[in-house]
């Protein structure tokens, strides 16, 4: 049996492992979210360049069809396949929905996507000038 000096050091061992999880696992969150905000940006302008309203601008379809909004929840869908660890960093996303009827990727997929939004919001109003509606 371990000396109660022992169980501490172990409890204070084991928290610090956890405690660098999480922080790793909410880093893991924060640049996904990130990234895919930058996604929406970049496919919004290409697909919609002279839109003000960023909300209006990812819903504007694209060549192939889909708004910059769906492009970007597939494209994260998609990679995220290979990254389980991704996906469960996802899972306490307010955004997280366990009522939507597919895959766990996409459910993480749709909460990062939906957690950019404001994010996406914030870049898409600071572009440069010269890519601001009505420039020329």
């Amino acid at each position: 049996m371990p000396s109660e000096a022992s169980a501490y050091v172990q409890q204070v061992e084991f928290n610090r492992v956890l405690g660098g999880a999480v922080e790793a696992l909410n880093e893991l969150k924060r640049v996904l979210i990130e990234h895919a905000a930058e996604n929406l940006v970049e496919n919004a302008a290409e697909f919609a360049p002279d839109e003000a309203d960023f909300s209006k601008a990812i819903m504007i379809e694209g060549p192939e069809g889909s708004p910059a909004l769906w492009k970007v929840q597939d494209e994260f869908a998609e990679r995220l396949d290979d990254y389980p660890t991704a996906v469960d960093a996802m899972r306490s996303s307010i955004e997280w929905d366990d009522g939507y009827d597919g895959s766990d990727e996409a459910k993480a997929a749709i909460a990062i996507v939906n957690e950019s939004l404001e994010m996406g919001a914030k870049l898409w109003a600071e572009r440069s000038p010269e890519k601001a509606p009505g420039a020329r």
